[in-house]
């Protein structure tokens, strides 16, 4: 792992048995990089959040980071993989209704009445979460991703194209 991977590992990895991690998206070429060149870099993406009892961030959905203020999720981190692991394979299956499944299934309150839209997220935003660069950087326009991890709970992402610039 990378020295990034191993300062902003998800959700205290360290404290996961290996045997419960899920498997990680290759290493983009995001990461060769210089940081300040991701400034310019715009992801369009949705997603889907399914949180777990056990995650400590809330607020706005890689925004600042937050802690949660009120537990309100009461499923144990398994059953939020698991939860997570049917919501992608439905995503998968049908990836052209994913803004349908994430209105319905999306713990985001934020993003879930948009459908889980992020808007156009900046690649340097994204940093603290080298894991979702990674996924994304895998996924054609149109894709689904497989369960990624991250500080806010088990994320399913959709790659959206870039729009047609508008002046």
């Amino acid at each position: 792992r990378s020295a990034l991977a191993q300062t902003v590992a998800p959700t205290d990895a360290a404290a996961v048995p290996l045997s419960d991690q899920l498997a990680p998206y290759p290493h983009g070429r995001w990461r060769l990089a210089p940081r300040g060149q991701l400034a310019y870099v715009r992801i369009w993406a949705s997603h889907i959040l399914i949180r777990h009892r056990d995650v400590t961030l809330g607020g706005v959905v890689f925004g600042p980071l937050e802690p949660m203020s009120a537990r309100s999720v009461e499923r144990s981190r398994s059953e939020g993989r698991e939860l997570a692991e049917r919501v992608a394979e439905e995503a998968q299956a049908a990836p052209e209704h994913f803004a349908e499944l994430a209105r319905g299934r999306s713990e985001d309150r934020v993003t879930q009445t948009t459908g889980g839209s992020l808007g156009a997220l900046h690649g340097i935003s994204l940093i603290p979460f080298p894991q979702v660069l990674d996924a994304l950087a895998a996924l054609q326009p149109g894709e689904v991703s497989r369960v990624v991890e991250a500080d806010y709970g088990f994320h399913v992402f959709q790659l959206r194209p870039t729009p047609p610039e508008r002046t």
